[in-house]
């Protein structure tokens, strides 16, 4: 499998994440019934999907392994999900920055998995991170 096939996939599920924990909370959440909107936003969902292009791009171009963004893209997910648990499902004026939480949580923890990844697959070759 290729490099960019494992970039698009990784893009293409941050989205389907987004664009489905909208939907499905935008028609079934209480506070949707409470105030009769059912929209969704595509470019909020594609605003809060962002964290996953930074998988892809280490995908592409900094040598992320297979294994660990695919491990990273999980665990994006399910931050994703609740933050759109929460903020949908928050009483108060502040829950959407719940929306907020794959950048304050994804960015850095994929950057930290990155690292872990790198520095593990160079420690397994036999060449110390200090000769890189």
């Amino acid at each position: 499998m290729s490099r960019a096939t494992v970039a698009i996939a990784v893009v293409f599920v941050g989205a389907i994440v987004c664009f489905a924990n909208d939907w499905i909370y935008a028609h079934y959440s209480t506070l949707a019934k409470e105030t009769g909107d059912f929209s969704i936003d595509p470019a909020g969902d594609l605003f809060v999907a962002a964290p996953f292009a930074l998988i892809a791009i280490l995908v592409l171009v900094g040598g992320f392994g297979f294994p660990a963004a695919a491990l990273t893209t999980a665990l994006l997910a399910l931050v994703t999900s609740a933050a759109y648990y929460g903020a949908w499902t928050g009483g108060t004026s502040t829950s959407a920055l719940a929306l907020l939480l794959p950048w304050e949580l994804g960015i850095p923890g994929t950057l930290v998995i990155y690292v872990g990844d790198r520095s593990g697959r160079r420690w397994h070759r036999g060449t110390p991170s200090s000769a890189a």
